[in-house]
């Protein structure tokens, strides 16, 4: 229950009210740009702006034809409620649950099934076919266009993140898998951004533990670590390595430990990858005051 009303990115503080008014803020003004897709879900930045008036005008006329033929048949069918309780569904969990907090918009996804029915009736409903293949054209030439703009611009390219210190420069994830498996480096810890894109990439052949921050106040949640066979796997294991990405307070924190420690080691920065390798002895987490939740 508690994932699904938005634990995992419940970092709210401040009154039940001014909560609900800037998650009404995140719906309408960086909400409704993603939906349309007049920016990717990772940035604040208009894509083929040149097209964007023509595209407000097909939702429009869209959601003004919608609304019409249910006005006029006045019927309430299964399939008009599924759709419409998509769209209750998610507007009242943006507002009244911490996954508003998320400026992305990820989380209107299924929106893309009421919004493609309406589009598809509306054009098929046209007189003129040739009118309607050139609406639907137009979707799909803006939309091409915006992930060809998207992709051209790398790092971040195309991702998941919104949030910048996550934004990792995963060109670089294949020279990082083949560098540890060259120096025998297949255990250790990184953060959540790359210990399961790296086992994934590498078929479960490189094991690292998600018991680092990628905070740069290096605040973290054990939440990320979501396999703790993993961890086990690293736990016992007799060599241990650490991979961090774009997080100096994180480096140094952990040179200071290892030298604290008395244990030697190897560095190599690979992309946004930094990479320690052959320490003298397996080192672990909780040894170097890391790997618990702390905010």
């Amino acid at each position: 229950m508690d994932e699904l009303l938005g634990s995992a990115v419940a970092v709210e503080d401040g009154p039940w009210f001014a909560r609900v008014f800037q998650h009404a803020f995140n719906l309408v003004v960086l909400g409704t740009t993603v939906i349309l897709g007049f920016r990717p879900p990772w940035s604040v930045k208009w894509l083929v702006m040149p097209l964007m008036p023509m595209l407000l005008s097909f939702w429009l006329l869209v959601i003004g034809d919608s609304l019409r033929r249910w006005v006029k048949d006045r019927k309430i069918t299964p399939a008009r409620l599924l759709l419409v309780g998509i769209v209750i569904t998610l507007v009242a969990g943006s507002l009244f649950t911490s996954f508003g907090v998320d400026p992305s918009g990820r989380y209107f996804l299924p929106l893309i099934l009421p919004m493609a029915y309406g589009a598809a009736q509306w054009v098929y409903s046209l007189r003129r076919k040739v009118l309607g293949i050139a609406w639907a054209g137009l979707i799909l030439v803006y939309h091409f266009g915006g992930i060809l703009t998207c992709a051209a611009v790398n790092p971040p390219g195309i991702t998941t993140q919104f949030y910048v210190p996550a934004q990792i420069d995963q060109r670089y994830l294949p020279d990082l898998a083949a560098f540890l498996e060259q120096v025998g480096e297949t255990r250790g810890y990184s953060n959540y951004w790359v210990a399961y894109p790296l086992a994934f990439i590498s078929k479960e052949r490189l094991i690292f533990s998600p018991r680092l921050p990628y905070h740069p106040d290096l605040r973290y949640t054990t939440r990320d670590d979501r396999y703790p066979v993993y961890t086990s796997m690293v736990e016992v294991s007799d060599r241990t390595a650490y991979i961090t990405t774009r997080n100096p307070a994180l480096d140094e924190h952990l040179k200071q430990a290892f030298s604290r420690l008395g244990v030697s080691y190897q560095e190599v920065q690979i992309g946004d990858y930094h990479v320690y390798y052959r320490l003298s002895r397996p080192v672990h987490p909780r040894e170097i005051g890391l790997g618990e939740t702390r905010q």
